[in-house]
């Protein structure tokens, strides 16, 4: 059975939003989940991070649903094990570089992807996605464009969405419905 590994943001897991349908729906379309229990909040680093998804098997050629932290966690992580996924569906997940960091949480520099784990993503990623709203709280959409320009992800934008969080009041997401659809098993 193909499978999607799902990784949440920094301050959420997927069930506190859109994650119980989410995960739903793609149960319905006969993938296994896989769902890593990452740390958040104050205790994020990359290397708490790295060790979570590590206890869980994961193969080349997975599909991934991740949640704005956890996209730009993926970019590096597919290079570090040097694998390539299948079908990634972003959601909400802009790309920032060290200037753009939160002064409140410092440890997200190491998230920030190279150079090389960009050009790693773009080769290695069948089918990526971008899926973000009009009006997210946390992302503008500069960080958007420069998520789609280093990926090659196809974007598609929601109105009214905010962040896709537990305060945006979003609990499912069935534009990524057609995305299943065409998703290899």
């Amino acid at each position: 059975m193909s499978k999607f590994v799902l990784i949440h943001g920094m301050s959420a897991v997927l069930d506190d939003s859109f994650g119980k349908k989410v995960k739903e729906r793609i149960r319905s379309h006969d993938f296994e989940t896989i769902e890593p229990k990452f740390t958040f909040d104050g205790d994020i680093t990359l290397e708490n991070w790295m060790a979570e998804i590590n206890k869980y098997k994961i193969d080349d050629g997975d599909n991934y649903l991740c949640h704005s932290l956890g996209c730009t966690f993926l970019i590096k992580f597919l290079f570090a094990k040097k694998l390539k996924a299948n079908t990634v569906i972003n959601i909400a997940g802009g790309y920032f570089d060290e200037t753009q960091v939160w002064p409140a949480f410092p440890k997200i520099k190491a998230f920030v992807p190279t150079q090389d784990e960009l050009d790693y993503y773009k080769k290695n990623v069948n089918s990526s996605y971008l899926i973000h709203s009009d009006n997210d709280h946390i992302y503008s959409q500069p960080y958007f464009d420069s998520f789609v320009e280093y990926t090659g992800a196809n974007e598609i934008i929601l109105p009214n969405r905010g962040h896709f969080g537990r305060s945006s009041g979003v609990d499912d997401i069935p534009e990524i419905e057609a995305i299943l659809e065409k998703t290899e098993r």
